[in-house]
């Protein structure tokens, strides 16, 4: 069986949904995307995320020893977000964009990130790394879970859920990490916990949404044959 998956939807062209910083990510874009040097590529920024998912593994060793470098391992999220926020508005912009590379290494080096920096948590809080290990396991789950969307609907949710996308999710851990620096680790583990059932709720919720749109599917299609 061979699925056919809209190319202008993998494209980014049509972006549906919203979420907290949206706006303000649409200003940065409108403001700084014109003043970004030509020899800046939009296959570099997407690269990017490799760099910056290997300085996350080791500034977390150096964090392990001395929080304040939390500090450094909060200011790379930022840069990685400021990259993946560019990389295909460069594209779309310069009419140079890569659709079905970007729209693969994109979402891939998203997901590398993503594992690199609950390792990162895992190597600098290792008292906590059960919650880490399950933390992987739903980033692996929201993955495996888009990709099957995409197969199903031809469609890849790249705005996030319920207003909380990528860039909200690294906020909150910033302002994690800035707590772990002032206060030490050892209340950190209920704003851990607490962001986690946050993300298994909205995981949860839709997943049943999808299926329920899947099942509401395969019944009309199956109603048309009869």
């Amino acid at each position: 069986m061979v699925f056919t998956i809209d190319k202008d939807d993998i494209s980014g062209n049509k972006k549906s949904g919203s979420t907290l910083v949206k706006p303000l990510e649409q200003l940065l874009i409108k403001t700084f995307l014109p003043l970004i040097p030509g020899f800046i590529k939009t296959y570099h920024l997407t690269w990017a995320s490799l760099v910056f998912s290997l300085l996350i593994i080791i500034v977390s060793f150096l964090a392990r020893n001395n929080f304040s470098w939390l500090w450094l391992f909060s200011l790379i999220m930022i840069f990685q977000s400021i990259a993946d926020m560019f990389d295909g508005e460069v594209g779309r912009f310069r009419k140079t964009g890569l659709i079905y590379w970007g729209f693969y290494m994109d979402h891939f080096l998203d997901f590398i990130f993503a594992s690199a920096i609950i390792i990162g948590y895992a190597i600098v809080l290792p008292e906590y790394i059960y919650l880490f290990l399950l933390s992987l396991l739903m980033i692996n789950a929201y993955f495996f879970h888009e990709s099957l969307s995409c197969v199903v609907l031809g469609k890849y949710n790249v705005t996030g859920y319920y207003g909380v996308g990528g860039t909200e999710l690294k906020l909150a851990l910033i302002l994690i990490n800035t707590f772990i620096i002032v206060f030490g680790s050892s209340q950190s583990i209920y704003l851990f916990s607490a962001l986690f059932l946050v993300l298994a709720v909205c995981l949860i919720l839709r997943v049943y949404q999808t299926q329920k749109i899947l099942w509401v599917k395969d019944i009309k299609k199956k109603g048309a044959k009869q």
